[in-house]
């Protein structure tokens, strides 16, 4: 008889600033960490593993019990992370009503303005030592995330401002969508989210990319790999506080 395959449920604790807490020693305790090590978190930049869990209800009672003590914990499943996709984009167009995409292997995906919940911009390195910048644009009504490579595209077109630029681009979609968050920080913080990839989580988002005969040199895995896991948490913990 074959079995399910298990699945793993992790705390996930956001930024969090030890001022905002009701008290270093009780979150201490809820950890069982010293309470030197617990102090420790709160100077984090990012997001941390906190603990992995069997069982939904075990991970979902201990979120519960940081929350109440002023940590935004949330929840998050090897089955959502591996049903979250970057799908890079060959193309894209934006109309008056949203993004229109083309991804590398010619399908169509449509994004409308208003399903757009965030947008999560970092580099992103390649094997001969250059760089990219990578701008996805999570959904709030799917787990697939529009991916932009931004030395694929020419932002002037797009936007239809010459000299446009990625940023201009990016300014383009806040006046279409009014507020919206734009997440700037995966430079400043990525090496203290190189845990989480390490040893915190076990699984991790799928990516449809570009063929490599299309780039003028293949990405650095772990650096793509970085930037998705933050992407990835960023996106479900803007879902969290849109529910709450």
């Amino acid at each position: 008889m074959s079995q399910e395959p298990r699945v793993t449920y992790y705390v996930i604790m956001p930024a969090t600033k030890e001022s905002d807490v009701s008290g270093l020693r009780p979150v201490s305790r809820l950890l069982q960490e010293e309470e030197a090590d617990a102090k420790k978190r709160f100077e984090n930049p990012t997001f941390q593993v906190l603990r992995r869990y069997a069982k939904k209800g075990n991970a979902e009672s201990f979120a519960t019990q940081l929350t109440a003590l002023g940590i935004d914990a949330f929840v998050v499943s090897d089955t959502q992370i591996a049903g979250h996709l970057f799908l890079w984009a060959e193309t894209a167009n934006q109309g008056a009503g949203g993004m229109a995409f083309r991804d590398f292997s010619g399908q169509p995906l449509y994004c409308p303005f208003e399903d757009i919940l965030a947008v999560c911009v970092g580099p992103a390195r390649r094997v001969d030592g250059s760089e990219t910048l990578l701008v996805d644009l999570h959904r709030r009504s799917t787990p697939i995330t529009p991916r932009i490579d931004t030395a694929f595209f020419d932002f002037a077109a797009i936007t239809g401002e010459a000299g446009a630029d990625a940023y201009g681009f990016l300014e383009k979609l806040r006046q279409k969508i009014g507020t919206i968050e734009i997440d700037l920080q995966f430079n400043d913080v990525a090496q203290h989210l190189v845990p989480a990839l390490r040893k915190g989580l076990a699984t991790l988002p799928g990516e449809f990319g570009p063929p490599e005969d299309k780039m003028p040199s293949p990405y650095d895995g772990k650096s793509v790999k970085l930037f998705g896991v933050y992407s990835f948490l960023a996106r479900e913990f803007e879902i969290q506080k849109a529910a709450s």
